[in-house]
């Protein structure tokens, strides 16, 4: 995006000298602003540099992006943080190695913060100019309300901090225009329509851009030409062809975003949608880009009538021609939904005027009854085998190690979409039900996070982790900090308790999956995984037991705990044999190697949680901000709710089946594995919205998700059970798997904060023609 003011040499102009003020203030009455003092205060130091004594709260109001200055730069952009004291709010740099806490939205407009060390930074270009350079920052979790901070930020904001750049860049996107420089009201400029000359010599040639309304008929100018079609005639048309559609929207997902080079930090914005026009019961599937309309992207919801011009088909006739094909974005679309839509010149098209009358027909509540926002939405799907995976996929290596997916899952920016494959060995499966993890899901808490998950057993391998640790990366340790909230004396020693007593429980039979290993790494190296509290466990901690990610219902704890009568080892390991009718009796399969292997492993990644962001909701038009809201990426600039509800996104009812199923895959070496997730997505009144067909060679998957939506629609009327035991068709169907070597495709997407979702998306058989020549 280019600089929208050019840059000029000489001296500047006197509002630009002005502008060049490095703090952004903005008094209000009351108290002397502590974001004030600490700025003078950092000023007038030695060595430039403070540590705030007792530093109260602030609210983090923008935080702004833009272009480093290069060669050399620590970071491809630099980032601006806003902060507010409820007295003043003032415009500060983030240090460079602290961009990870944007980059992954642990640091956000909104967040409440504490500032423990910050920095003095003079602009050596420039004559008595510096800024305050945030150091350290430190979360502030339930520590009380937040102070008040100004309503808004004062237009005409001065240019970044740092360099010579005169605007922000919209904060997730390249594509987007930012700030009011792009947006300011400007009067019509008065045009003489009788010279239009187009000569290309002399004189030079003017162009004028001419209201419509000033446009003369004698002219005989051609009208925009538009193609619309309908969902009847979408199948009939060749991949890449270009078009535009009309329809209503029935579902819209999250905003999401992709990488548009490896390792770069640039990112395309997209979403997913799906509107009907009446002619088919196929819906259009919808790949929107963000195309520099962010007032319109941000804005499309169920139940609104969507305008998609100069889409192209994408499709592949070597697969299920049904199933793949959908439209997506060009560099010339634009998009328009309700409320844009007067004046347009599309308005007057047949197939436009057809679809209104259409809209005329229907009954209102029977489409809302098939709205759905938000959650994980796997399309594409991966192609049927494994070859054309490999040909699709633009990197050079395209299998990971599962070692390696903790790595992959780091390096993860917010709500980055990406798709990886790893081989390895299907060794459990495990059915959860949603009833049992409703309070879980609606209160999650960062409770301790470990980046190494090892389980070493050996001298060297310990030496070898001790010395990565010495080198652990810096930004790392920076977010590490930054998520733990500070604790009082009395909530640090519970949590130590907790701790302790987690190490030393004693547990009667096996639980979880990765029961014996976490046992055995007791006595080891600490647990290393993502811990989570709800706020009911929280407030438990020195009275109950707390067992990580433990679904199964008391009631059958119990009476497996009455009924099985053993002794326990020093270290709480079972000795009482895991038979496969135990399992599935608890929702719950394993394999035989697995049995053998899982108190031995070196690495075991838990990676199986669901998330309220993963989960497809009903859309409720009342709450329709705020569903949007919850599916649309983080503000850049911080805007305070007029209207305030008591909603939250757990009491929207689901759009998926009744749970979901956990799947443990083991590495091929049986030195490593990883805890994922598989999300049946059914929704009983709108069947084409998530319907995951048959898929040749995916038996497994399949067996799941049509099981799941027997289970849902048996149960539509009635309370949902506590536990559906697996199925003899996905025992069948995984018993087939048994022991064999299979590719994995993984959708991993990072949600804000340390909220990571992986899921099992395809499973490819090596044994199947081709594949071992395909990688």
């Amino acid at each position: 995006m280019q600089d929208p003011t050019p840059e000029s040499g000489g001296s500047a102009r006197p509002d630009e000298e002005r502008r060049e003020a490095a703090v952004v203030v903005v008094p209000a009455t009351g108290s002397a602003s502590w974001l004030q003092r600490v700025f003078e205060e950092v000023r007038g130091a030695s060595q430039l540099s403070v540590v705030p004594t007792e530093p109260p709260p602030v609210t983090v109001v923008a935080v702004e992006r833009y272009l480093a200055e290069a060669p050399p730069a620590a970071a491809q952009y630099w980032y601006d943080v806003t902060l507010a004291d409820g007295a003043c709010q003032e415009r500060c740099y983030l240090a460079p190695r602290l961009n990870g806490l944007v980059q992954r939205a642990h640091l956000h407009a909104g967040v409440r913060l504490r500032l423990t060390r910050c920095s003095y930074r003079y602009d050596e270009k420039r004559l008595n100019y510096g800024f305050l350079c945030l150091e350290e920052l430190e979360r502030v979790h339930g520590a009380g309300p937040a102070p008040a901070a100004p309503a808004a930020l004062p237009r005409g904001l001065p240019p970044p901090l740092r360099g010579v750049k005169k605007h922000y860049l919209p904060l997730w996107n390249n594509e987007d225009p930012y700030g009011d420089v792009w947006v300011a009201d400007k009067p019509r400029a008065q045009i003489d329509v009788d010279e239009i000359s187009l000569n290309v010599r002399d004189p030079p040639t003017k162009i004028s851009i001419i209201p419509e309304e000033m446009v003369k008929p004698e002219w005989g100018l051609p009208e925009v030409k538009y193609r619309f079609i309908t969902r009847s005639e979408l199948d009939g048309l060749p991949n890449n062809h270009s078009c535009d559609v009309i329809g209503l929207v029935t579902f819209v997902g999250r905003a999401e975003r992709a990488r548009k080079k490896e390792h770069g930090e640039d990112f395309w914005l997209y979403r997913w949608a799906h509107a009907i026009d009446g002619t088919s019961d196929q819906p259009f599937i919808l790949e929107l880009f963000a195309t520099s309309q962010p007032e319109v992207f941000e804005r499309i919801h169920p139940m609104t009538y969507l305008v998609c011009t100069q889409m192209r088909v994408v499709r592949d006739l070597t697969e299920n021609p049904s199933s793949t094909i959908y439209l997506t974005t060009s560099n010339e679309s634009q998009i328009f939904i309700t409320g844009w839509h007067r004046g347009q010149p599309y308005t007057k098209d047949t197939k436009v005027r057809n679809f209104i009358q259409w809209t005329k027909t229907q009954n209102e509540v029977d489409q809302m009854e098939k709205a759905v926002i938000g959650g994980y939405y796997p399309f594409p799907r991966p192609p049927n085998n494994f070859l054309k995976y490999c040909k699709n996929n633009k990197v050079e290596s395209v299998l990971k190690a599962i070692g390696e997916t903790g790595k992959e899952i780091e390096d993860l920016h917010y709500r980055e979409h990406k798709r990886i494959a790893v081989q390895g060995i299907i060794s459990a499966i495990r059915y959860i039900s949603c009833s049992n993890v409703a309070e879980e899901a609606s209160g999650v808490e960062l409770a301790q996070k470990d980046n190494s998950q090892s389980l070493e057993s050996s001298a060297a391998y310990k030496e070898d982790s001790l010395h990565k640790e010495k080198n652990t990366n810096l930004q790392n340790k920076e977010i590490k900090s930054f998520l733990e909230p500070q604790c009082t004396p009395g909530e640090k020693h519970r949590h130590q308790a907790l701790l302790s007593q987690k190490s030393s429980v004693k547990r009667k039979i096996p639980r979880r999956l990765n029961t014996d290993a976490e046992q055995r790494s007791a006595s080891v190296t600490p647990v290393s995984s993502y811990r989570y509290f709800t706020r009911s466990a929280r407030r438990k901690l020195g009275l109950d037991e707390f067992q990580h990610e433990d679904f199964v219902q008391e009631k059958n704890r119990q009476t497996l705990s009455d009924s099985s009568q053993h002794s326990t080892d020093q270290e709480g390991m079972s000795d009482t044999p895991e038979t496969e009718e135990t399992g599935r009796a608890c929702g719950l399969w394993q394999s035989d190697l697995w049995a053998q292997v899982k108190d031995k492993l070196m690495k075991y990644l838990h990676h199986s949680t669901i998330f309220p962001e993963s989960i497809p909701r009903k859309f409720d038009y009342v709450h329709r901000d705020l569903l949007m809201q919850q599916y649309n990426l983080h503000a850049a600039v911080h805007q305070p709710k007029e209207t305030r509800t008591d909603k939250n996104i757990n009491d929207f009812k689901s759009a998926s089946g009744l749970g979901y199923y956990e799947v443990t895959v083991l590495g091929i070496n049986h030195d490593v594995a990883i805890d994922v997730a598989f999300l049946p997505l059914f929704c009983p009144d709108d069947p084409h919205l998530f319907q995951l067909e048959d898929i040749q060679n995916d038996t497994l998957l399949s067996c799941m998700s049509c099981i799941s939506a027997c289970q849902q629609t048996a149960t539509s009327n009635g309370r949902l059970p506590d536990m559906f035991p697996l199925s003899d068709e996905i025992v069948k169907a995984a018993m087939d798997l048994d022991g064999k070597h299979v590719v994995c495709i993984l959708d991993i997407c990072h949600l804000g904060d340390d909220k990571v979702e992986v899921f099992l998306s395809k499973i490819y058989k090596t044994e199947e023609p081709g594949v071992l020549d395909a990688v």
